[in-house]
This record gives structure tokens, sequence and C-alpha cells, in this order.
């Protein structure tokens, strides 16, 4: 019985991440300076942003951590307005998403930001699929 519910369990965590696995998404290029992560070779500093940022033809927009930060702030801007806005903390392999769906489709960009300094940003399309 125990083994069966926690297949259940499983099974049911796993379903919110199921719909990312199969929707063409596109990659968000960030650019900017990630001060927590700097590393050397061949004589040059090399900037390593620790986010991989994808916006999902359903109108998710979806970034993975590679790092712990305690308090960072996420701003998703339209007509250098903020339409949506979160400031968290995370962990390596944190997931955030943000839907949408109820914006209209077009140009985006995403603003994320530490108290430390590190300022990063990337564009993106928020294009509605018909058939999503």
């Amino acid at each position: 019985m125990r083994k069966v519910l926690l297949t259940l369990i499983l099974v049911v965590m796993a379903l919110p991440f199921h719909g990312f696995a199969d929707e063409n998404y596109t990659e968000i290029d960030l650019s900017g300076l990630w001060d927590e992560h700097k590393t050397r070779g061949f004589g040059a500093e090399t900037l390593i942003i620790p986010i991989e940022g994808r916006c999902y033809e359903n109108g998710m927009v979806m970034f993975q951590f590679a790092c712990n930060v305690s308090n960072l702030t996420i701003s998703i801007m339209r007509d250098d307005r903020a339409i949506l806005q979160r400031t968290i903390g995370v962990t390596n392999g944190q997931i955030e998403c943000f839907a949408l769906q109820g914006y209209p489709s077009g140009n985006y960009k995403v603003i994320i930001t530490t108290p430390s300094g590190s300022y990063v940003y990337g564009f993106f399309l928020n294009y509605k699929n018909e058939n999503a």
C-alpha cells in the first residue's frame, strides 16, 4: 500500500512539469552582470550567468537557477512597465514560472536583480499558439 501511495504522489508531483517537456520553446538570451559568478580562464575573466530562461508557445516563461541566492527580484516588463514582479530566494536547480497567457503577444523584457548589484536582462517574444 505504501509503494502505491508513494508512486501516486510522485506521479502527481511530476504533472506540472510534464507540460514543459513536449512544448516548443525559445531560449531567452540573458546578458548583464552577475557578481557572484566570475571565473578566470586564460588570463581573462569570463562571466557566467547561472540562470537559464525559456519562453514556451503556451505563454509560460520559465527560469531555472544554478545558484543559491537569498534575495533576488525577477521583473517581466512590457513597454518599460513591470507587469509581473517577484522577489524571492532561490536554490540551485529551482525553477520559477510566470504565466503570460492573459497578456498580449509581443516583445517583453525580463530583468533579474540582486541587492549585491547583479543585473541580468533578456528579451523574448510572448507568442500565442492558437492551438495551445
